[in-house]
């Protein structure tokens, strides 16, 4: 829902400027204040931005139904505001948007330059091109049940997902479940050590853990 999002567009954001200001010591803070203080470092030497942390995770949002939360006029300009922000400044620290709309042409206010575009079966020439950001696309003619059209810059790749029921995705996880009891069983109970000896180093004994079978296992 609208306010979900929006929360999380805000939590989003903390997380962009936290990043940015790691990155740069002499960044203004969203409440335009300096991020140090130079009251003890008169003498020391310009230190420059800090280098990306390399163990900052990946940040992915998705955000299903742009369209209603931009679509919103003034009440929702804030949510604009922060999509805008994550579009153009995101990607460099990390943090990536996944979004989805019916009608692209209604996400009024967003500003972005997209990448890569999924599109599916839409109803018209003028939708498809709005949905693709190309002309002539033919996506107005895709057959639907997972057919789509993947738009990236100028290329367009055409491609049929295949559908997963629910009972397949709990046969998958009841396999993979399966495989980790097995190999934790695997293991032994205790560690056993060869003899100390003075120049020689002690080397654990272990037995060879079982390999995951690849075929489906259960009814």
């Amino acid at each position: 829902g609208p306010v979900e999002a929006m929360l999380s567009l805000r939590w989003a954001l903390r997380t962009l400027s936290r990043r940015a200001q790691a990155q740069d010591p002499f960044r203004l803070g969203d409440e335009d204040e300096l991020t140090f203080d130079d009251s003890d470092v008169e003498n020391e030497p310009f230190p420059g931005p800090l280098a990306p942390k390399r163990d900052e995770p990946s940040l992915v949002v998705l955000l299903d139904g742009v369209e209603t939360l931009c679509g919103g006029g003034r009440k929702w300009a804030e949510a604009v505001t922060a999509l805008n922000r994550l579009l153009a400044e995101g990607g460099r620290h990390n943090i990536h948007l996944v979004v989805s709309a019916e009608n692209l042409a209604a996400s009024g206010g967003l500003e972005a330059d997209w990448g890569a575009r999924v599109v599916g079966q839409v109803s018209s020439v003028e939708a498809a091109r709005q949905a693709t950001g190309l002309k002539g696309t033919g996506a107005q003619g895709l057959l639907g049940m997972g057919d789509f059209l993947v738009s990236l810059n100028t290329d367009l790749i055409r491609f049929q997902a295949a559908g997963v029921s629910s009972a397949e995705i709990s046969k998958a996880v009841d396999l993979i479940v399966a495989c980790a009891q097995t190999q934790t069983e695997a293991q032994p109970d205790s560690i056993e050590y060869e003899p100390a000896l003075p120049a020689r180093r002690q080397e654990r004994v272990l037995e060879e853990p079982l390999p995951f079978r690849r075929t489906w296992v259960g009814k």
